[in-house]
C-alpha cells in the first residue's frame, strides 16, 4: 500500500501545482486543493479530462455530452496548454475549408 500512497501524494502535488483557468481565461473561483477535493481523482476518473478537469459537483449529471472547452465547468492549467494550442489549429483548419 505504501507504492499507492506515493502515487495518490505525487497526483496531489502535480494537480496542486499550476494555477487553475476557466474555459474564459478566468481564475477558477476555488482555491486549488478546494479543487482537487472537489474531484476525486481517486474516485472519480470521468472527471479527469485530456486537456484538463470537469468541476461539475459529483451528483450532478453533465448536459453538455463532450463540449467540455466552452463549458463553465471545464478548468486546465498551463502543463496542457500544448494540447489546446494543438486542438485550436485543427478548429482553425477545418474552419478554412
Amino acid at each position: 500500500m505504501h507504492y499507492a500512497k506515493t502515487l495518490a501524494v505525487t497526483a496531489e502535488r502535480e494537480f496542486l501545482r499550476y494555477k487553475k483557468v476557466t474555459a474564459d481565461g478566468r481564475t477558477a473561483g476555488l482555491g486549488p486543493s478546494d479543487l482537487y477535493d472537489l474531484l476525486h481523482l481517486d474516485r472519480r476518473a470521468d472527471r479527469v479530462l485530456p486537456n484538463g478537469w470537469c468541476m461539475l459537483p459529483p451528483k450532478q449529471v453533465c448536459s453538455k455530452g463532450n463540449a467540455c472547452l466552452t463549458c463553465d465547468k471545464f478548468v486546465t492549467d498551463a502543463n496542457h496548454r500544448d494540447d489546446l494550442q494543438h486542438q485550436l489549429a485543427q478548429a482553425e483548419a477545418l474552419i478554412t475549408r
